[in-house]
């Protein structure tokens, strides 16, 4: 016999020291099952509030929230299990996780959201203090994390990642305060390659050509990079 099914949503909160030569993550171990002892991302369910007929909307009620989005429910989240503080704003969606099996509670069916906030450092990571649902609160090496430690399907996001630095670590070189891209087409003719507006320009006095999001000599992806620094050199 088949049931229907209610649906939750939720959002995971991925924070992270991506833009570096040794990319960090946040995780924490869980208080309670399912994936007790397991790395997870901070996060929980959305909060659809309480419809008011009188207002046609759904509102907060007595103890009942109401979050007005999914990046709401992610620093809300993070702030009650963490104490980190990220504006909804910075939030930038990574994929959402929907697979069937990816929550063993049979109360009902969970889906969730992944965001991504990179912090710049590692040590702005250190501040976080476990709270509520979270039980430990570790940094951890990205690029050593497998599988098997992840709790839910949360090592879907974590594979994401770190493909995604080991792209950006083959285009990018850390020299001094900039990342400078080196390719073997522009060695004879080098080209400065700016970031304004989170856009890459290509620098020829007395003007600027773009936008461009690759290289013009090997097509390196000059979106993937951080974005925080805005001068490059290819």
């Amino acid at each position: 016999m088949r049931h229907q099914t209610q649906l939750a949503q939720a959002t995971d909160c991925v924070v992270t020291n991506f833009f570096c030569a040794h990319p960090t993550i946040g995780l924490i171990t869980r208080k309670n099952m399912p994936f007790l002892g397991k790395y997870c991302f901070p996060g929980g369910h959305f909060d659809p509030g309480v419809w008011d007929f009188e207002k046609q909307s759904f509102v907060k009620l007595d103890n009942i929230g109401c979050d007005e989005s999914l990046e709401e429910t992610s620093s809300r989240e993070l702030s009650e299990e963490t104490h980190l503080t990220v504006d909804l704003k910075e939030w930038k969606f990574l994929m959402n996780l929907t697979a069937p099996d990816r929550d063993p509670r049979s109360d009902c069916r969970r889906i969730s959201t992944a965001f991504w906030k990179d912090f710049g450092s590692t040590e702005a990571l250190e501040k976080a203090i476990p709270d509520d649902d979270a039980d430990k609160w570790y940094i951890v090496p990205l690029m050593k994390i497998t599988k098997i430690q992840m709790g839910f399907d949360h090592w879907l996001v974590i594979d994401h990642l770190q493909k995604l630095w080991t792209k950006f670590n083959s285009i990018w070189t850390k020299k001094e305060s900039s990342y400078i891209h080196e390719c073997q087409g522009a060695l004879d003719n080098p080209v400065c390659i700016k970031f304004t507006n989170d856009k890459a320009f290509i620098e020829v006095q007395p003007f600027d050509y773009g936008p461009i999001v690759s290289c013009p000599f090997c097509g390196a992806d000059l979106t993937i990079g951080p974005l925080q620094l805005r001068s490059y050199t290819c």
